[in-house]
């Protein structure tokens, strides 16, 4: 086998690598496809993976053997490669079979990224960061308000209500199942604006500024038809400000009778002796909430701050990796919306897939591979690790959240046991930054 090697002239991680393998090179991944195959081949005469090849090869399909030797071609190369040149690679690289020769030759070439070297910043110089003393203010200084803890005891309420059908208008509080369907001003339908029966709780400000108002004061079976307006900050970017003609009908209406707070709701609810008891505890679930909340926000303004300022050449192969796994989860949400994916993109304010992508994914894709590459060199320089142990525990505490077989094989999967790895050891770096800015 004959290997080459070349650089990009504009790259210091970027390589192209030549495999050429001559005909004893196909003749050794030839018998070692025989091999294989023929453990299940039974030729009369012989026991299982006994017979000679050529028996053996007139007695398996054809394209399969072929297949299994330029695979087998492939993996030599691929090892041969890391062991003559010592790549240390990011991601897997692209391979493209140049020739093939039956028998006689054939050439591979490899076009990946090795692993960049990476300068990382200094972070003293964190502390005095605007950004970064105002969360780490907000991580320390957690106020509740007297109106959160209400707010929350409100929301209990509600959650202990009980749905009674009433016969009248319906009123701001009222519970109401309803039938809509919004069009724009051309009469094309709206992806995610159509539903039936869909239990509606007035006041809640659930549905878009203006709906609701619509609703109050109508009975059961009645029909309506109005014009709402989505704000400008609403999340899908093709409805911001666009104006939507909906139609409803009533279906149901039922007011909610909420049980009061007091001792024996705090009892019910979570067996405690008090009210007060019952609101101390809201307010410490809302401190730990808060405080929590606050943390994530300091760290992913670090890890942010780390990808910005760590200083490497981005690889390719990584980023393309994302885009394409970024997508990939796109079409599955789309799907599992009821959408075709030419119209999830519309909804995210793109004409396209490639204006998506150029927009989008792609800044996102390579913000986020340098985040995880400035992420490990940092574990590497400070010799942090994740354990046998945490692994096996953060594991365990997924296997008990999903009982679902699949969803448990998938959990213990060599993949799934790598990204979860990996997000473990990024939390521990992202940790190791709090403290050095505390």
């Amino acid at each position: 086998m004959k290997l080459t090697i070349q650089n990009d002239k504009d790259s210091t991680i970027k390589f192209k690598v030549t495999a050429e393998l001559d005909e004893k090179d196909l003749a050794k991944q030839k018998a070692k496809a025989l091999k294989k195959l023929g453990e299940g081949v039974k030729v009369p005469g012989f026991r299982s993976g006994t017979a000679p090849d050529k028996l053996i090869e007139e007695n398996i399909d054809e394209n399969r053997l072929k297949s299994e030797v330029a695979n087998g071609c492939v993996d030599a190369a691929f090892g041969a490669m890391l062991k003559e040149f010592k790549l240390d690679l990011v991601g897997a690289p692209k391979l493209e079979i140049k020739k093939m020769v039956e028998g006689e030759s054939m050439t591979i070439e490899f076009v990946g990224d090795t692993k960049p070297e990476i300068t990382l910043p200094d972070f003293s110089k964190w502390k005095t960061d605007k950004k970064v003393k105002d969360l780490k203010l907000k991580l320390t200084d957690v106020k509740i308000e007297k109106k959160q803890i209400d707010e929350t005891l409100a929301q209990l309420q509600e959650n202990m209500s009980k749905a009674e059908e009433v016969e009248r208008a319906a009123k701001d509080g009222d519970r109401v199942w309803l039938d809509f369907d919004g069009k724009d001003e051309a009469g094309e339908q709206i992806p995610g604006a159509k539903s039936t029966n869909y239990p509606l709780v007035l006041g809640s400000r659930s549905f878009i500024p203006g709906f609701e108002e619509e609703v109050l004061g109508l009975k059961v079976g009645d029909e309506k038809e109005f014009e709402v307006t989505f704000p400008k900050d609403y999340h899908s970017k093709s409805l911001q400000a666009k104006k939507v003609k909906f139609k409803i009908k009533i279906n149901k209406i039922a007011k909610l009778v909420k049980p009061e707070l007091n001792d024996e709701f705090a009892n019910k609810i979570g067996g405690f002796k008090t009210l007060q008891e019952l609101r101390d505890d809201v307010e410490s679930g809302l401190i730990e909430r808060e405080s929590q909340s606050s943390k994530e926000e300091l760290k992913d303004a670090l890890a942010e701050k780390l990808g910005n300022e760590a200083k490497m050449e981005t690889p390719e192969m990584l980023v393309e990796d994302n885009i394409q796994t970024g997508l990939q989860n796109a079409r599955q949400q789309a799907e599992q919306n009821g959408k075709n994916f030419e119209d999830f993109i519309k909804e995210s304010g793109f004409k396209d897939e490639a204006e998506l992508i150029n927009k989008e994914a792609r800044p996102q894709a390579e913000r986020q591979v340098k985040i995880s590459l400035a992420l490990r060199k940092l574990a590497e320089v400070q010799k942090l690790e994740v354990s046998k142990e945490e692994l096996q525990q953060y594991t365990m505490t997924l296997m008990q959240q999903y009982g679902n077989p699949e969803a448990q094989k998938q959990i213990m999967s060599e993949q799934e046991q790598a990204r979860i790895e990996g997000r473990l050891l990024a939390d521990k770096v992202l940790d190791y930054l709090v403290a050095q800015v505390s």
